[in-house]
């Protein structure tokens, strides 16, 4: 019950907030392509370990590159992608890949690392994808986020597509 609360304040505080179209956000295994057939990818469970894998597929050999511990990924307009990564198994943050100039920017990086972790503990989670603006849980350390209670406002950020701070979805 509180976790159906949470969901639905989160999303109100996202659609109040913001009247731009919203994305669907996904991360289960297939093929798929985007509204206007500028992307394709797919998507996979690695062998080793049974983390999500992305492949964005580029080129006209359908060559991949492959993302690792892929937590949330969304079509947006004009030919992108956004994704989240997990450091599990992947380099974490929140991307942007450009699927017509076959380019990604990392929006947000980490910003805690350790021995374990050389490419950073923060775990993000896509949530919510809009046109100009993502929304997504974070918690700086995955070693040390409560996973039951990881999807609530408390843990809900966003970032804009212009490459602003992060910030706490209030």
């Amino acid at each position: 019950m509180i976790k159906l609360f949470v969901s639905f304040l989160a999303g109100a505080l996202i659609t109040t907030a913001h009247t731009q179209a919203l994305f669907s956000v996904f991360n289960k295994p297939g093929r798929y392509r985007d509204a206007g057939g500028v992307c394709s990818l797919r998507v996979s469970i690695s062998p080793m370990g049974g983390f999500t894998r992305l492949h964005l597929l580029v080129g006209a050999g359908r060559r991949a590159i492959t993302v690792n511990d892929v937590t949330g990924i969304a079509f947006l307009n004009n030919g992108k992608v956004a994704y989240s990564v997990s450091p599990s198994y992947g380099k974490p943050g929140i991307f942007l890949f450009d699927c017509i100039k076959k380019a990604r920017t990392r929006l947000v990086a980490p910003r805690n690392m350790n021995r374990a972790y050389p490419d950073g503990t923060d775990y993000f989670e896509l949530s919510k994808a809009a046109s100009n603006e993502l929304f997504f849980y974070y918690v700086p350390d995955v070693d040390k986020a409560e996973f039951t209670k990881f999807e609530s406002a408390a843990n809900l950020y966003s970032v804009d597509m212009a490459g602003s701070p992060m910030r706490h979805v209030e």
